[in-house]
């Protein structure tokens, strides 16, 4: 039996992947009790089993409740966990609740698993700004070199993620990788570009890291053309992204990460209204080790991409077949843009393959591949 735990995400956070993988073990009665935020849309159990099965904590965001309360709490169910015989699988983890989770599975004389998936967290290991971050970077660096001697099994989300984790700690097993699975959505019929502009552009947290601000200079190369396109911005920023530098840019959902997000369905509005998302992080090595959500939203609404390259998407493409362009400078991934405006059918055959990408990326295949951890 497995003990499911997230001691700290709350409302819909990683909602994309927590929700499938609580429906599957709890189909399959592979769930023993379940610990997770009080408002957690990952929360599947009946009223009447909730308190059986169930025990809800009360997450908060505070330095106290992330370096003290969550890892007191952490140990409670390891040590619980290892008196009943049952696994765990964390759904989340902060870089001390992971070496605290593989450090006392060390000791585990039995065969029981135990899992912890792999998120935002590892990006610490190439860009630790202040000390809670580079905290964070010594105990994920010291989670991973032993690793080898737990029984605990760490779990990315995208293959390249995988191969990198591997190959800078030389790991040979106790890491595997599962693919977020594809929600399904029907995607946005546009009608032709003969009729309209191309709409393009970037969606989801704007920031500095992600180089967001080179939707002005894109702009700028295609100032000649700008009758072809309709160029926008979906979603929240924050301080490192300035919003209206050019009044040919249109933003949408706008407003501060810190405040309160817009609501997904007026988000959803908007980007099913895209032709093509753009990507300006290109190769930084920070994501090396993010799994990319705003690129699993590209495969579940059927829009392909045009993005500065990097390993990550070059990666999907081979995978997938031509799902989008990737460039090596601005002026490049312009000159791709303006081709496609005036030819339909390249946008076609992305979508296309967008299509059988979804199809290969489905609940079922996801679910066969979870189980067979079990």
């Amino acid at each position: 039996m497995t003990f499911i735990v997230d001691l700290l995400r709350r409302g819909d956070e990683h909602g994309n992947i927590n929700v499938p993988i609580v429906s599957i073990l709890l189909k399959n009665k592979l769930i023993d009790h379940i610990w997770i935020s009080r408002d957690s849309t990952s929360n599947l159990c009946s009223p009447e089993k909730e308190g059986n099965l169930v025990t809800l904590v009360d997450v908060r965001s505070t330095k106290r409740y992330k370096w003290i309360t969550s890892i007191i709490l952490t140990v409670k169910i390891l040590i619980l966990a290892k008196r009943k015989n049952a696994g765990t699988f964390f759904l989340s983890a902060t870089p001390l609740q992971n070496l605290i989770i593989t450090l006392f599975t060390i000791f585990q004389r039995n065969s029981i698993k135990h899992y912890v998936l792999l998120h935002g967290e590892l990006s610490y290991l190439i860009s630790p700004n202040g000390i809670g971050r580079l905290l964070g970077k010594f105990f994920l660096s010291v989670t991973f070199k032993i690793l080898p001697f737990s029984k605990t099994t760490q779990i990315t989300l995208a293959y390249p993620v995988y191969v990198a984790l591997k190959n800078r700690y030389k790991l040979e097993g106790n890491l595997i990788n599962l693919e977020m699975p594809i929600d399904r959505v029907n995607s946005f019929e546009n009608p032709k570009l003969a009729s309209r502009k191309l709409r393009i552009g970037s969606f989801g947290v704007h920031s500095g890291d992600k180089s967001s601000h080179l939707i002005y200079d894109l702009n700028k190369y295609l100032f000649n053309d700008n009758d072809r396109f309709d160029v926008v911005t979906i979603g929240v920023a924050n301080t490192d992204f300035i919003y209206d530098q050019d009044p040919m840019v249109t933003h949408y959902c706008k407003g501060s990460l810190g405040d309160a997000l817009i609501p997904r369905s007026q988000f959803v509005a908007e980007l099913k209204k895209l032709d093509i998302a753009l990507f300006f992080y290109g190769d930084k090595p920070q994501y090396e080790f993010i799994s990319s959500g705003a690129f699993v939203d590209c495969i579940s609404y059927g829009i392909p991409f045009a993005a500065l390259s990097n390993n990550y998407l070059i990666h999907y493409t081979q995978k997938y077949g031509e799902i989008g362009i990737v460039a090596n400078s601005l002026a490049d991934l312009a000159v791709k843009l303006i081709n496609i405006s005036r030819d339909d059918s390249i946008l076609e055959k992305y979508k296309k393959n967008l299509e059988n990408a979804r199809n290969e990326r489905n609940f079922d295949r996801f679910e066969f591949d979870l189980l067979n951890l079990y």
